[in-house]
């Protein structure tokens, strides 16, 4: 048989000659039946001893048998069956190939010898702390939205790259999915990759909260940007850690822990053409100490809709038209933290979100949406709730206790028109969470 040189390197080749000199064909020799009486012993030795007493050519690589006993072989058998009565309880196996016994593991991955391409462990997904995650993660502060002139969540992801910016997404108009039906309630969700919010998980400080509306996204524009410390961005596949709902990535808004003192913040602006004039009145304050601190911001936002009758370019619809929707809204965030003993510390953050809208949709260009047209007028309101006990454990592990408490409900009052006569209607999107983990972690 033809044996590659590399090959030759690394396996170990035991052949018998028959006493007279003249070899008989492996093929003529497999079905030879001899007498075996051969001990539990070293493995190669046992190999070595049945290809002397059949003649046949075994194969083996040193590093496959070495340190492995054999069975014991007794019996009137053949070559292959005593190889086999061999390898009797281990994870070798053998094959015949072109007339040679071939004896390797199950698995031709595990004759590998270890190399520095081999030794490297990718971990997809890991709670473990300081574990690295193989995909990229984006960190943007705070400080870098407001030097950009960035104000809110409905901003942020606007400039967010990696981020889908239509769907929900008040900055958008336009009929279908942008605009329309797909965003009843003015809200912003992240949608990274374009593959639909309820692919994007959002987290707060590292917690899910209810869904809004429809979509299965989070409605990221009820929490006011001076309450948060940071936006933790992995735009990739996140799935193994987080589940399906994290197929886009996941996106965790790190919340400031404490503040001290009392920072105010006030913004006023109007469109130029008429319609969406805006202010904004934010505030946040709190208190740290020894062994704890907390922090409470509040923010309201007022803007009023954009009109048909506020652009030259629609003018030929009914001026009662809205393109892009007013609203008001009032949200506020409280985070602290106390140690409650040395090694046992209590955390809680809350959310709160109050927004009201209208949105008027006129059936044609004569007359005004209150005569033959829908007149909607979205209510939103949404909180959570969310407190944990962390404890240090002996050998640098940890324990945690973690309940989350949210509820994300839309209630439309609707009313449509035809020649002034209304019909009202109402549509209610309710959804809750709730939620309670647990885990332990540390080194062994």
């Amino acid at each position: 048989m033809t044996i590659d040189k590399g090959t030759l390197a690394g396996w170990c080749l035991v052949a018998a000659a028959l006493g007279s000199g003249t070899a008989i064909p492996a093929m003529a020799q497999a079905d030879i039946t001899l007498g075996y009486d051969l001990p539990a012993q070293d493995l190669g030795e046992t190999l070595r001893a049945i290809a002397r007493r059949s003649g046949r050519d075994v194969l083996f690589a040193d590093e496959v048998v070495q340190g492995r006993r054999a069975a014991p072989v007794r019996g009137t058998l053949s070559a292959a069956q005593a190889v086999r009565a061999a390898l009797e309880g281990s994870d070798l196996v053998l094959e015949e190939r072109e007339g040679a016994l071939m004896v390797r593991p199950r698995s031709d991955a595990a004759t590998r010898q270890p190399d520095a391409s081999n030794n490297e462990i990718t971990v997809t997904g890991t709670r473990i702390r300081g574990g690295d995650s193989p995909s990229p993660t984006t960190v943007v502060t705070r400080e870098a939205l407001e030097d950009a002139g960035i104000d809110d969540f409905a901003g942020f992801s606007r400039i967010l790259p990696q981020n889908f910016g239509g769907g929900q997404n008040p900055g958008v108009a336009g009929g279908g999915d942008q605009g329309g039906q797909d965003n009843i309630n003015n809200s912003t969700t992240l949608n990274l990759r374009g593959l639909g919010a309820d692919a994007t998980l959002t987290l707060i400080n590292g917690h899910r909260v209810a869904y809004d509306a429809l979509d299965q996204g989070v409605d990221v524009s009820a929490i006011p940007l001076a309450a948060v410390d940071r936006i933790d961005v992995v735009a990739d596949g996140a799935s193994a850690l987080y589940g399906s709902d994290a197929v886009g990535g996941v996106v965790n808004l790190r919340l400031r822990h404490d503040y001290s003192g009392l920072e105010t913040t006030a913004r006023f602006g109007a469109a130029t053409d008429g319609g969406d004039v805006q202010q904004q009145y934010s505030a946040v304050t709190g208190s740290r100490w020894s062994t704890g601190g907390f922090m409470v911001a509040v923010d309201y936002d007022h803007s009023t809709p954009i009109l048909a009758a506020d652009r030259d370019y629609t003018r030929t619809l009914n001026g009662s038209q809205t393109l892009i929707a007013g609203q008001s809204q009032v949200s506020a965030v409280l985070a602290g933290h106390q140690q409650l003993t040395p090694g046992v510390r209590f955390e809680i953050d809350a959310e709160f979100a109050d927004r009201r809208m209208q949105k008027s949709n006129a059936f044609t260009a004569t007359s005004d949406a209150s005569v033959n047209g829908l007149v909607n007028h979205p209510a939103l309101r949404s909180w959570a709730v969310t407190p944990s006990l962390h404890v240090d454990l002996p050998l640098n592990w940890t324990a945690s206790l973690e309940g989350t408490r949210s509820t994300n409900t839309t209630d439309i009052h609707s009313g449509n028109f035809l020649n002034g006569v209304e019909t009202p209607g109402r549509l209610i999107y309710e959804n809750r969470l709730a939620n309670v983990e647990a885990g332990a972690e540390g080194p062994l």
